[in-house]
Parts: C-alpha cells; sequence; structure tokens
C-alpha cells in the first residue's frame, strides 16, 4: 500500500498533515498517489483560506498493510501551491470533513475513513453549515483525483487496529463541520 503526506502550512494551528492510502505496491504507483493526493487538494484552491499552502512530501511510503511497517520509500515529483480562498477564516478547529467507505466489515463494524480539511473560510457557510457550494467543491475534488488514484491501485482505507487495507467504495460530505480532536488549540 502507498501512503502519501501532504502539509499544510501558513495557518494557525498548523501545519497541518493529510494522509492518504492507495492499494499499489509498486514503486511505478507512487507518482500516480501523489498526483491523485495533490489534484485534491488543488481542486480546493479557491474555496480554501490563501494563507494556507500545500507542501506535498517528495517521498511516498510504501507500507505493508499486515504490519504497519514501511518497507519502502520512493521520490516523486511535487509541485506545491498556495490556496487563493479569499475572506475570513472560520476557527482553526472548524474543518469540513469527507467520510469515506467501503462496505467491508471486521468484527461487525465497517470500515471507515475520514478526510478532514481545514481552511474553511466564512463565505463557504451557509447558516453555520458548509455550504451546498463547498460540499459540491469537496465531492467534485474527490472524484477529480479517481483517474490517477486507479493507477495508483485506488484509494483505500487503512485500519491499524486490523492491519488492513480496504477499498474506497463511497463518499459523502457531512454537512455539519467537523473538529480532529489533534487540531484543537
Amino acid at each position: 500500500m502507498m501512503r502519501v503526506t501532504n502539509e499544510l502550512t501558513g495557518v494557525p494551528g498548523g501545519p497541518y498533515y493529510s494522509v492518504q492510502h492507495y492499494g499499489g505496491d509498486t514503486s511505478g504507483e507512487a507518482q500516480p498517489a501523489a498526483d491523485s493526493s495533490r489534484d485534491f487538494w488543488f481542486q480546493l484552491q479557491n474555496f480554501l483560506d490563501s494563507r494556507m499552502s500545500l507542501s506535498p512530501l517528495s517521498e511516498v511510503e510504501q507500507v505493508d498493510p499486515a504490519t504497519g511497517l514501511i518497507t519502502a520509500v520512493h521520490t516523486v515529483s511535487t509541485l506545491g501551491f498556495t490556496f487563493a480562498g479569499a475572506g475570513e477564516a472560520l476557527p482553526t478547529v472548524t474543518q469540513a470533513l469527507l467520510r469515506l467507505r467501503t462496505g467491508d466489515y471486521v468484527n461487525g463494524r465497517e470500515v471507515r475513513g475520514r478526510k478532514f480539511i481545514p481552511g474553511v473560510l466564512e463565505s463557504s457557510t451557509t447558516a453555520g453549515r458548509p455550504s451546498v457550494a463547498l460540499l459540491n467543491a469537496i465531492n467534485g475534488a474527490w472524484d477529480a483525483s479517481i483517474p490517477e488514484a486507479e493507477a495508483a491501485g485506488e484509494h483505500v482505507v487503512y485500519s491499524e487496529t486490523h492491519h488492513e487495507a480496504h477499498f474506497v467504495t463511497s463518499r459523502s460530505t457531512w454537512t455539519e463541520f467537523a473538529i480532529l480532536r489533534s487540531r484543537r488549540d
């Protein structure tokens, strides 16, 4: 499995790290994995705080799902960028949430993933909730990342508890804001 890490910097409470897993297990799948992850964030460029920058790490880790241990590190070409959203940013603990479903069950519970999105702007809210435009942009960003993800062995959710990777079968954006506990200041 491939693990791609992106660093988001420039806003209070940062840096933030966003990790995405892919089902690939060969060196040729590392670059498409990095591209898929970057494409997701790039699609959200105009919706997130212009003080925030994306710095993709130039190394993609190949991980053995059964142990969680890194088995190889692949160097990839990366290109960071600065987001371009204008307006007042929401508090740093207020983030959008993309929910990932696998349809796979372990011990009677579905294996699910989450992708937290920091840097949301006041202009992307309606009555204290994520606006329809933001929800559509997040869903569209995920969909835009799928072609590269397919070349990287598909998007997966990794269960550290059970040491298993599960393919993502559907996604939805939560209509409320979320708080990632580790990002509370």
